[in-house]
C-alpha cells in the first residue's frame, strides 16, 4: 500500500480529508496527519512517504515552499494541493514544482479519488525511474574516481555476492524488499544490493536468517553511508575471494582482513614443502594427506587469497614431479588444468592427493615381487602394534595394490600367509615384553590386541603351548636368548 500524509493547519479539514481518503481509496494508507508544515517536513526527512496532500496557506512553511523542500528530499514523492485561497493564483508555481492536481476546498470526493489513483501510478513510475537513476549514479561512483555521491541520505545495508551466484539471490531480494527500498546492480565480478530504509536492521537480519541457497558467499554490512561506501566495497571485493573456502552457502559480515606479506608466504610454503617431501619419501601417505589438509585449513584461517593458493599448488606439483621423477606427464597436465579451474579448495586438495598417490604407485610399479614381500615384512615390524593392521589396511594406506594381489604374492614369496606371519611376529614381540615384567593386559595392547587380553591369551597358548602368565613365571630374570620356550 502507498503511504500518504495529510498536511493542513486547520485540524477539522485535515481530519476530513484523511477520512475521505481512507473511505474511498482502499489501496492507500494514511500514515499520519500534520497540522504543522514543519513537523510534516521533519517526518518526510526520516520516513518513507509516497504521496502528500497539503494546503498552501499555512504558518511556518507555506505549501509551495513545503513542496519545494520535499522535492529536494525525494523527487519521487507525489503532491496534491487542497486549498481554499488563491487556487489559480498559485497554480502556475505549483505546476512548475511538478504538482498535477490542485483542488478548491471543500474537495469533491470523486475528483480527489481519481486524482489519487493517477498519482499512485505516477508514484510507481517515478520510483522506478528514481531507483534506476540512483543505481546508475552508484555504479559510476564505485567504478570511477568521481567524488559526486548519489543522493542517499540515510544509512543503508550493503550486500555483495559473486555474479555467478546472482540468480540464486536476485529473486529473494526482490520478493522480500519493497522496490523503492532496494537498489541493485553489477560491478566488475560482483553483484550488489543496497537496502535504504531507516528501520531496516531487524528486517535485514530476519531476511538473512531465512535465505535459502546451496552455495555462494553473501557479504553484508549494516549502517553503511555514502562516506564509507567505497572503503566497504573494496573490503568486500577482497573478501569475495574467501568463497574459495566455502563450498556451501555462507553469510559473512564485511570487515577488515589482514593478509600475510610475500616473505611470510614463501617461508611458510617452503616449510610445508620440505615436510611433505619427507613424508612421501618415508612412504607415510596417511600423514602426508593430513599435512595437506592442515595446510589448507591454515590457508582458510589466514584468509589466504585464492590466486596465491593456486600458485602454491602448481608450485608444489612441479617440485614433486621433479623430485620424484614422475613419468606420466599427460595426467599431470590434466591435474594442473583441474587446479586452475577449481572453484573450491577441496577440489585443489584432491588433485594434489592424486599426485601423491601417483608417486607411490610409480615407486611400487618399479618394485619387484621379492621387494614387495620384504616391504610387507617391514610394515609388519613397524606397525604390528596397530590393531587395524591387515592387507586391506596396507593396500589403502601404504602400498595401494589390490589386497588380494598382495596376499597371493606374499604367500608365494614367503611360504606362509600374511596373517600367520603377523601373528608369529606379535607373539615373538610379546615374549620379549613379558620378561620385562609388563602385565599380560598391557602386553596384549602393545602388540595389537588392544583391549582383548582374553583373545591374546588364546593365541599365545596356541602358538607357545602355555599361557602368557605361566611363560612369565618360567622365564623370570632371563634374557631373550635364554628363554625356555
Amino acid at each position: 500500500m502507498k503511504k500518504i500524509i495529510v498536511v493542513d493547519d486547520e485540524q477539522f479539514i485535515a481530519n476530513s480529508i484523511a477520512k475521505l481518503i481512507q473511505k474511498f481509496c482502499v489501496d492507500l494508507e494514511v500514515v499520519d496527519i500534520f497540522y504543522s508544515s514543519e513537523r510534516a517536513l521533519s517526518y518526510i526527512e526520516n520516513h518513507d512517504v509516497d504521496i502528500v496532500v497539503t494546503d498552501i496557506q499555512m504558518p511556518e512553511i507555506n505549501g509551495l515552499e513545503l513542496i519545494s523542500r520535499i522535492n529536494n528530499i525525494n523527487s519521487s514523492i507525489q503532491m496534491i494541493i487542497v486549498t481554499g485561497f488563491g487556487t489559480f493564483k498559485y497554480a502556475k508555481q505549483a505546476m512548475e514544482l511538478g504538482v498535477k492536481f490542485i483542488f478548491q476546498k471543500p474537495v469533491n470526493p470523486l475528483e480527489l479519488t481519481k486524482a489519487l489513483e493517477h498519482v499512485v501510478e505516477a508514484s510507481e513510475r517515478s520510483k522506478k525511474v528514481h531507483s534506476l537513476f540512483t543505481a546508475d549514479q552508484l555504479n559510476h561512483y564505485l567504478t570511477s574516481n568521481s567524488q559526486e555521491k548519489p543522493k542517499i541520505d540515510n544509512t543503508f545495508s550493503w550486500f555483495m555476492i559473486d555474479t555467478m551466484h546472482t540468480d540464486i539471490f536476485d529473486s529473494q531480494f526482490k520478493n522480500y524488499f519493497p522496490e523503492q527500498e532496494l537498489i541493485s546492480g553489477t560491478i566488475h565480478a560482483y553483484s550488489y544490493y543496497l537496502i535504504h530504509h531507516p528501520d531496516t536492521y531487524s528486517q535485514v537480519t530476519t531476511f538473512i536468517n531465512q535465505l535459502t541457497a546451496e552455495e555462494g558467499l553473501l557479504l553484508y554490512k549494516h549502517d553503511v553511508d555514502m562516506t564509507s561506501l567505497k572503503e566497504i566495497t573494496a573490503q568486500g571485493e577482497k573478501m569475495l575471494n574467501l568463497q574459495f573456502y566455502y563450498p556451501e552457502f555462507h553469510v559473512l559480515e564485511i570487515n577488515h582482513h589482514n593478509y600475510l606479506d610475500e616473505n611470510k608466504y614463501k617461508r611458510r610454503f617452503d616449510s610445508f614443502l620440505g615436510k611433505m617431501i619427507h613424508l612421501i619419501e618415508t612412504k607415510d601417505i596417511t600423514h602426508s594427506k593430513e599435512l595437506l589438509n592442515q595446510f589448507f585449513t591454515e590457508n582458510k584461517e589466514l584468509n589466504q587469497p585464492k590466486k596465491i593458493v593456486l600458485a602454491e599448488s602448481h608450485s608444489l606439483i612441479t617440485k614433486l614431479i621433479i623430485h620424484f621423477k614422475l613419468q606420466n606427464i599427460e595426467s599431470i597436465t590434466e591435474i594442473n588444468k583441474n587446479i586452475s579451474l577449481a572453484v573450491y579448495y577441496q577440489d585443489v586438495r584432491k588433485q594434489i592427493e592424486t599426485i601423491i598417490e601417483q608417486i607411490e604407485l610409480e615407486k611400487i610399479a618399479n618394485t619387484s615381487a621379492n621387494d614387495l614381500a620384504s616391504k610387507i615384512n617391514q610394515i609388519i615390524e613397524e606397525h604390528y602394534m596397530n590393531p587395524d593392521l591387515s592387507l586391506l589396511w596396507i593396500s589403502k594406506n601404504i602400498l595401494f595394490f589390490n589386497s588380494e594381489y598382495l596376499g597371493r604374492e606374499y604367500s608365494h614369496r614367503v611360504g606362509k600367509k600374511f596373517n600367520t606371519k603377523l601373528t608369529e611376529y606379535r607373539i615373538e614381540m610379546s615374549k620379549k615384553l613379558l620378561i620385562e615384567n609388563y602385565k599380560v593386559y598391557e602386553v596384549a595392547k602393545m602388540v595389537g590386541y588392544e583391549n582383548n587380553p582374553e583373545y591374546f591369551n588364546l593365541v599365545f597358548k596356541k602358538h607357545i603351548g602355555i599361557t602368557p602368565l605361566k611363560f612369565t613365571k618360567l622365564n623370570q630374570n632371563k634374557t631373550p636368548d635364554e628363554l625356555s620356550v
